[in-house]
């Protein structure tokens, strides 16, 4: 029988990290616990030039696990094996074309694979059980949470917005992770052959310009990519490594505009595309002390005409995604980041972006697990007729219930009906002294003034978790 899953790892100099990519490959194919289930996969390795023994790491991997079927090419021919390294994305179109099996997932060699995560990934598309001739889907994607250099979790995660990636909604936003996301291998051939750039080396985004290529080609295919549903957990750890965390600032943000610009056709979603990394870029050179940047990329964002919130609230998400990387969301790290890196961000802030840096700050600081652990702390402190009121059913109102939601006396309140609540949903005029209520959007003005005056305590998640609460 064919092979289900391919992993493809470019590897360049990757010996510090391959071993564990490796072992961690092999753990994800453990046998599905509901059908004992084992995935046939093959791992190919790319050997992009390398100086060290990335080879020779990968050979005693293999060994080790027999399981993986794995394999070492070169990215080079033999004849032509001192050239440079070809990137990671030509070295992925090469591990392409030496596969067989019938989907592919491109991981990087610092990267980790979650437990179960192929069964996962495979029994989304339809190929993982008794009856697996032919897949119901061509692709899928799942979550992935972000480690250090030593694997530690940085409490930062993410799982992707369900439905179809169209070309227009990729090109707004890099939305797929390499390492979370399987397609079927002809699939992508058969793109790689009429997009001649797919593949192309020499992109700050290759990953994001091969998304949007397989897209683009989808939708003018005879038969578009089928995407299957998004997997609600995390099945792959994205490794932040000490002193790479993507620091070449202008570089990725001139990269992703020529990106947004070449595949965005709506001049209006290409405006606003732009402007979030623009944001992204000011944050990352806010949190490395480089003033130029932020002078720079500063100069180039309008006033907000909504108002101050609404213009701060746009850079809460990048400004907690340069925290996460920096490892200051783990809840012994917020009180260090408030008391050393705040100051640090308002002394060069100081004169461009007119924001409260205080409040924002602590906004950044939580993000949904942050939530669930004030959630967490705030449900204990509550006596026997007390009630943990979560206002909002959004991401991390439901990271917060998630955590909570079998214990008694939890109620929610959102201003959009039609979200659903695991949780009895009450409204403000049913709020009552033994009320506790734990505001989780970004935006909390007008939730904060929707509630003032009512006789229920209220509480903001980052004040419980920098011990203010």
């Amino acid at each position: 029988m064919p092979r289900q899953l391919a992993y493809i790892i470019p590897a360049h100099n990757a010996q510090a990290t391959l071993a564990e990519t490796l072992a961690s490959v092999a753990a994800a194919i453990a046998p599905r616990a509901s059908s004992g289930a084992i995935p046939r996969i093959e791992t190919i390795i790319v050997d992009d030039n390398s100086t060290d023994h990335t080879v020779r790491t990968a050979q005693a991997a293999f060994a080790t696990f027999p399981a993986l079927h794995g394999r070492v090419i070169r990215a080079h021919s033999e004849a032509s094996a001192a050239a440079a390294a070809l990137g990671p994305a030509g070295a992925r179109l090469a591990g392409l074309n030496a596969a067989t099996a019938r989907f592919v997932c491109f991981l990087d060699a610092d990267d980790l694979c979650e437990p179960h995560s192929a069964c996962d990934m495979l029994a989304a598309v339809g190929l993982l059980g008794p009856s697996d001739e032919r897949a119901s889907f061509d692709a899928c994607c799942g979550g992935f949470r972000l480690i250090d250099s030593a694997g530690e979790d940085l409490c930062w995660s993410h799982t992707p917005e369900s439905g179809d990636w169209a070309p227009q909604r990729l090109a707004t936003a890099n939305r797929l992770t390499i390492g979370a996301v399987i397609v079927a291998r002809e699939a992508l051939l058969d793109a790689a052959r009429r997009q001649s750039e797919m593949f192309a080396s020499g992109c700050a985004s290759e990953d994001w310009a091969m998304w949007l290529h397989l897209a683009r080609d989808s939708h003018h295919a005879p038969s578009p990519v089928r995407w299957g549903p998004v997997i609600e957990r995390a099945v792959l750890a994205y490794r932040q490594q000490d002193g790479a965390r993507s620091r070449k600032i202008m570089a990725n943000l001139a990269s992703g505009v020529e990106i947004i610009s070449r595949f965005t056709t709506d001049s209006d979603e290409a405006k606003a595309a732009a402007m979030g990394l623009l944001r992204r870029a000011v944050c990352e050179a806010l949190l490395d002390d480089q003033r130029e940047l932020v002078l720079a990329a500063a100069h180039d964002i309008p006033p907000d005409s909504r108002g101050g919130e609404f213009a701060a609230a746009a850079f809460v998400a990048p400004l907690r995604w340069g925290l996460a990387c920096r490892g200051y969301l783990r809840p012994p790290a917020m009180a260090r980041a408030m008391s050393e890196v705040l100051p640090l961000v308002e002394r060069l802030a100081a004169g461009t972006l007119h924001f409260d840096w205080s409040a924002l700050f602590r906004r950044a600081l939580c993000g949904p697990e942050q939530l669930a652990m004030a959630a967490s702390r705030l449900h204990a402190t509550l006596g026997p007729t007390g009630r943990l009121v979560i206002y909002g059913l959004g991401r991390s109102g439901r990271a917060a219930l998630k955590l909570v939601s079998q214990r008694g006396g939890v109620v929610a309140i959102d201003d959009d009906p039609a979200r659903q609540s695991p949780v009895p949903r009450i409204t403000v005029d049913d709020l009552t002294a033994n009320d506790a209520v734990l505001v989780t959007p970004d935006l909390r003005g007008p939730i904060l003034g929707r509630i003032d005056g009512t006789p229920a305590r209220v509480l903001l998640p980052e004040d419980l978790l920098l011990g203010r609460g």
